[in-house]
Parts: C-alpha cells; structure tokens; sequence
C-alpha cells in the first residue's frame, strides 16, 4: 500500500497573499469567507471581528476556529475599537454594569424597570422578550440595537453567567461542555446521558471534541441546556433504569467475585450478569 503522497510539513510562513484553502479550516467556515469574498489571509487579516460577525453562517465558533488556525502563522485578526479601548475580552464585557454602556439616562431608567443590570443580561433577551416590559417600546429597541451595534453586540446572543455575580459570562455551550466533562468522567456517564437527554453518541462525541456541529445539532443542544437553566446542579445520570442495572451488577460482582452468586443476589441469570458486565467494560466502569 502506497503512503499517502499529500505532505505533513507544518503550515506555510505567514504572508498577505496565503490562500485561505491553506488553512485547512472547517468546509462551512471557508465557504462563508469565499462566499463574502475573502481569498487570502491577508484579506482576512485586515478584517475587523465585528464585520467578520455579520457574514451569513460565520458565527463566535467560526470566529473561534480562524483565529486559532491564523495563530500558527502569526497572524491576528484587528480587535473591535471598543474592545481595544478597554482592554477586555468578551465575557468581560458581557459582565459590565449598563451605565458604563453608553446608554442615556432615560435608557438606563427603562432598563433597571425592566431588571437588567449588566450588558450580558440585556444581549441574552429577544427583541420581542424586551418588548414585553411596560418600559421598552420599538423606538427604545432600536436605540438598545444601535449601541449595541457599536459595541459588536446583538441582542438574543446566547450567553449566560459564568459565575454567580454575573461578572462572567459565556456562550451555553462552551460553559455546558466546560461543566460536563468534570460530571461525566466515564464513556458509560456519557453514552447514558446522551441516552436520557435523547441526542446521538455522535453529536455529544463532536460536542466535547469542540467539533463544529449543525445547526440542527447546535439547536437541539440548547434546548437541552435551556430546559436546565441551572447548570451548576449535578446530572442526574442516575435516572436511567440501564444504569442502574449495570451499577448494580458491578458492584454485586465486585463483592461476590462470582458471576453465579452475583445472579443470585440480583434475581437475574448468569447470562443476564454476564452481559451487563460486558457491557461495563466496554464503558469502562471501575471493578468491571
């Protein structure tokens, strides 16, 4: 068999006139720069992250996947104005009080009438969520819109707090898969918790890679993590029945050391033990 003829070297020095095919990114974040007529690096480059942002399809995790794969030539995308002046990230910024915003004084009244205290609790809220306080008509929607747009901000990003202040805050997502992969240690932990929340093995192998996923994916993820809003609460994993079972059987065996007394103690055959403990170390569970 023949080795593969195409080249391992690392990626090319940087220069303005690079293609962006030599960048190996992901098939969608490529067809969204072509598509909104970047060819080279150095095209990209002189790009600024808010107008990048507004490229149909090119979102946070595409902005995320260019920059790193434009760090290993070197290469820097110009930081936002706002985000230079203040020398921030982010999250950081998601976690400013509104009267650092730059909204009027009448704007800031509205909004503390309507609970919204940081940047972050306010560009979490739809349009027509804001709509529904007393306090915020269309005209004043448009004026959170245009600040906003100053900032590189929109309203209905999905972010949430990161810490209990709100002075962090973080895309679902990242903050779910951050949080998952300590209470998921084990392959059983996830294949049983991709069972229960009714996702493919696939979408949650690609999650916690960081792959990037589809949108019908990255819809039904959120809508996972939105039916839990309090993400600090463990995973009940224990509510599937077929963990339970593959638990208990380890344990028992693990007392016993006896597939046919371990049978006993659980009212089951010895063929039923001997496939829940298969079915352990295939998961790798400890004392399989």
């Amino acid at each position: 068999m023949k080795k593969d003829p195409r080249p391992t070297a690392p990626l090319a020095p940087p220069g303005p006139n690079i293609s962006l095919e030599e960048l190996r990114l992901p098939a969608r974040v490529y067809r969204s720069l072509k598509t909104a007529g970047f060819h080279t690096v150095g095209q990209v480059a002189q790009a600024r992250e808010e107008d990048l942002l507004r490229i149909r399809h090119f979102g946070r995790q595409s902005l995320r996947r260019l920059k790193a794969r434009l760090r290993a030539l070197g290469v820097t995308i110009r930081a936002p104005e706002w985000m230079a002046a203040r020398d921030t990230d982010l999250t950081a910024l998601l976690g400013m009080p509104i009267e650092q915003c730059g909204f009027s004084d009448a704007m800031l009244d509205r909004l503390r009438l309507a609970q919204i205290d940081r940047l972050g609790e306010l560009v979490a809220r739809t349009p027509r969520e804001l709509l529904r306080f007393p306090s915020l008509g269309p005209r004043s929607l448009q004026n959170i819109q245009r600040v906003l747009n100053d900032l590189g901000l929109a309203l209905g990003m999905d972010f949430v707090p990161a810490d209990a202040d709100g002075n962090k805050w973080m895309d679902r997502l990242d903050l779910a898969r951050e949080r998952l992969a300590a209470r998921l240690p084990t392959a059983a932990d996830r294949y049983f918790f991709a069972k229960h929340a009714g996702i493919s093995q696939r979408t949650l192998r690609r999650f916690f890679d960081g792959q990037s996923l589809s949108a019908y994916e990255s819809s039904k993820l959120r809508r996972i993590f939105k039916d839990r809003p309090a993400l600090d609460q463990p995973w009940d994993i224990r509510e599937v029945v077929a963990y339970q079972r593959v638990v208990r059987a380890v344990q028992t065996y693990r007392e016993t050391a006896s597939l046919l007394e371990s049978a006993r103690r659980l009212r089951m055959s010895h063929e039923q033990v001997r496939q829940l403990l298969k079915l352990a170390r295939a998961f790798k569970l400890e004392g399989s």
